[in-house]
């Protein structure tokens, strides 16, 4: 008993010597497992990383037709210099690194020993204390993203020499954002790069040309035969059947359902119809003359 007794503590002794400046095994650190890293060697590479996000920020490289790279920064001044828009930002790396660290390192010689039996059971986990500023980074993603990705193109009936003829769909590109949300909050909250690689994905178009051309025949007739009158307080404007006939489409789905597209026809009402009829209120507007307060310019609905 008293040689087994001996045995034991040899051997703790001689653990605790190999682990004195080293993590201990199964302790995980931002999803990493560092045990038998020193403390040096792991806060160093933190650091590193860290010093990186907050100078350069997080960069977005996107792979598609034309590659690019997004960065987002820590933060960014806004459409003022007094407004601060904040991305993320990076709280005590080091406290959490040394909470990591100390586990089974600290305490008396039976917690010391409680905890490192412990980890055998089950590791013991910290986390970096990282905060997101989703609807921020949502909304910069979103900007940048529209300017980089070839969105998808419906097919459209357009004119010709003969006529109207269909103008057949083109595949776009598209991300998931909420995946790369995702990515980023685990590329931040590991705290081991800068860099996020995201791959845009084909967008097929919601109409195609396949779905136009039974139609083709309807839309020559209209072009040849229909005009469209917009009327409005004895303001006119008139559109050419072979016009409507490009504003033509289908909706996507069983079936054949004929629409208008209300791009079109809201593109034509702002340049031909709205500028004559627009009216806005006017508030009315007050001043004060011997003590009585006037109305000096009246308002109108």
């Amino acid at each position: 008993g008293v040689i087994f007794l001996g045995l034991a503590t040899g051997g703790v002794i001689l653990f605790e010597r190999a682990y004195e400046a080293r993590f201990f095994p199964r302790v995980i650190l931002a999803g990493e497992p560092v045990g038998g890293k020193s403390y040096e060697e792991v806060l160093a590479r933190v650091r590193l990383v860290v010093e990186v996000l907050e100078k350069r920020g997080l960069e977005i490289a996107v792979s598609a037709k034309a590659s690019s790279t997004i960065i987002i920064p820590a933060q960014s001044t806004g459409l003022t210099p007094d407004v601060v828009v904040e991305y993320f930002k990076i709280g005590d790396y080091e406290a959490a690194t040394r909470q990591a660290f100390e586990y089974g390192h600290i305490g008396n010689i039976f917690k010391r020993l409680y905890d490192q039996l412990l980890l055998l059971v089950k590791p013991y986990l910290v986390e970096f204390p990282v905060e997101l500023r989703e609807p921020a980074i949502r909304s910069l993603l979103e900007r940048e993203l529209s300017a980089r990705l070839k969105p998808a193109r419906d097919a459209q009936f357009v004119r010709s020499d003969a006529g109207i003829a269909v103008a057949f769909e083109e595949i776009g590109e598209s991300v998931d954002l909420d995946k790369v949300l995702d990515g980023i909050s685990s590329v931040l909250r590991s705290l081991r790069t800068n860099r996020l690689e995201i791959l845009a994905r084909s967008e097929p178009a919601a109409i195609t040309g396949q779905m136009l051309e039974p139609l083709s025949d309807f839309a020559q007739v209209m072009s040849d035969k229909l005009r469209l009158g917009i009327e409005y307080d004895h303001s006119n404007a008139y559109v050419s059947g072979l016009t409507l006939a490009t504003w033509l489409t289908v909706a996507s789905g069983p079936g054949v359902n004929l629409q208008i597209r209300r791009d079109k026809l809201i593109d034509f009402i702002s340049r031909t119809v709205s500028s004559r009829i627009s009216d806005a209120p006017r508030n009315s507007r007050f001043a004060m003359r011997d003590g009585v307060l006037l109305e000096t310019v009246p308002g109108k609905p």
